[in-house]
């Protein structure tokens, strides 16, 4: 069984109805269990659970609560592993898997499978392929085997948006586990048509979860200090 992993933490309720539906054809023909992490309750499909992550576990910091997509990642993998999961999947919710991409992740032995990423500028699953752009350090999907999980993990020091994709590869090199880039994913825009390619200062990245609020800062560059 493969277990299906991706934090939706304070997250519109309509985006992971949607994940749901963009990867229904996946997650119906193959042995799943999915475990989304969240902040309360929600109605998902019965080979789902929702692993409630509770805010005090989420850090402080300058006198507020921060998001952690690490904390949460590894909160669903733990579920994942006591599940009896041999492989897990640890992914986004804004995420749609093609062919190729699933068939590495369900095929994972000593390996990790990395898709690349395609950042569509739709929010709309119909209309993904009408425009993209490339981000191949977009590496925030990774499976492996549940026993390599059990000597990998995310850095619950990070917190914020940025680089925990990648510190997990770092970590995944250190351990001497070869990485498989076959096949590619979407990451769906989170508001239809706006930019999609981070760090470019004419154009920038607008639509990022929870950015505005402060609960989910930019915190690339402290988090890419961290080992």
């Amino acid at each position: 069984m493969i277990g299906i992993v991706f934090p939706s933490w304070r997250i519109p309720e309509h985006r992971l109805r949607d994940h749901f539906s963009w990867n229904a054809k996946w997650y119906n023909s193959t042995d799943v269990r999915v475990f989304a992490v969240t902040d309360r309750e929600y109605e998902i499909p019965e080979y789902a659970e929702c692993v409630i992550f509770p805010e005090d576990r989420l850090p402080v910091k300058r006198g507020k609560r921060r998001f952690s997509t690490t904390r949460c990642r590894n909160a669903g993998i733990q579920a994942a592993r006591q599940a009896g999961c041999d492989r897990i999947l640890c992914t986004e919710v804004d995420i749609a898997f093609e062919q190729e991409a699933w068939d590495a992740a369900c095929s994972v032995s000593d390996q990790a499978a990395v898709p690349y990423c395609r950042m569509s500028l739709s929010s709309k699953w119909d209309n993904r392929e009408a425009s993209w752009v490339c981000a191949p350090k977009a590496t925030g999907t990774v499976t492996m085997t549940a026993a390599n999980w059990g000597t990998v993990r995310y850095s619950e020091k990070q917190w914020g948006y940025g680089c925990d994709d990648g510190l997990i590869l770092t970590r995944i090199a250190a351990q001497r586990i070869r990485v498989n880039r076959a096949g590619y994913i979407y990451h769906m825009a989170h508001i239809d048509g706006t930019p999609q390619t981070e760090f470019n200062k004419e154009n920038p990245r607008t639509d990022h979860w929870n950015r505005k609020s402060g609960f989910n800062p930019d915190n690339f560059r402290r988090n890419g200090r961290i080992k």
